[in-house]
């Protein structure tokens, strides 16, 4: 038997928790000298719950949800393909920030071009991404990125921008079929941001 993602494993985990919660308040009556090493089980159980807690159904994730990078190339990989939209919801914003506070723009004290040269050759380097534009001018990255158990096709845009000082390079992950990616497209970019972080 294969192995459960952690969406799965979640929901099964939950579900034996809530039972065993339902089952509880009879045996509290019975052993009230347990007291004590319940309320423990209970803030365990809590603990466990949170660890293991099912993503929210965000398909598209951006470091910037005010003015998230758009796609160019993709739009028309999507239209042939795509059951979602490519505009990104603006209801997500405050999910995600909520879900994924680490998901940030990242920051780097280079100029455009080298800021530019390090994200493509992130990009390059991570497995399963199929970079089908390269626009330096618009310092836009756009690549088709499969997942690995089922080989379904996610879009993946990259924004590099000139700041003050330095640059800020935006990163944007949007599914094409489902609307519950399981946390997929989070994932996407939380390795990509931490890929930048470390050739930094």
């Amino acid at each position: 038997m294969g192995r459960l993602c952690r969406s799965c494993r979640g929901e099964r985990l939950s579900h034996r928790v809530v039972v065993r919660l339902e089952r509880r308040p009879q045996a509290a009556r019975c052993h009230r000298a347990d007291r004590p090493r319940s309320r423990r089980l209970d803030r365990l159980f809590s603990l466990l719950l949170k660890a293991h807690r099912i993503p929210p159904p965000l398909y598209d994730i951006s470091t910037d949800t005010v003015h998230p990078p758009s796609y160019v190339a993709g739009l028309e990989l999507r239209q042939a393909t795509a059951r979602l939209p490519a505009e990104y919801p603006a209801n997500f914003a405050a999910q995600q920030r909520q879900a994924y506070p680490d998901i940030q723009p990242v920051m780097m004290n280079l100029p455009p071009d080298l800021a530019f040269e390090r994200a493509l050759r992130a990009a390059r380097e991570t497995s399963g991404w199929n970079i089908h534009a390269v626009v330096p001018q618009d310092g836009r990255i756009e690549v088709v990125a499969k997942t690995l158990w089922f080989g379904f096709e996610d879009d993946v845009v990259i924004r590099v921008m000139a700041t003050e000082g330095g640059s800020r390079i935006d990163i944007r992950s949007t599914g094409r079929i489902a609307r519950r990616d399981g946390g997929a497209n989070a994932r996407r970019v939380q390795a990509y941001i931490k890929k930048l972080n470390a050739a930094g």
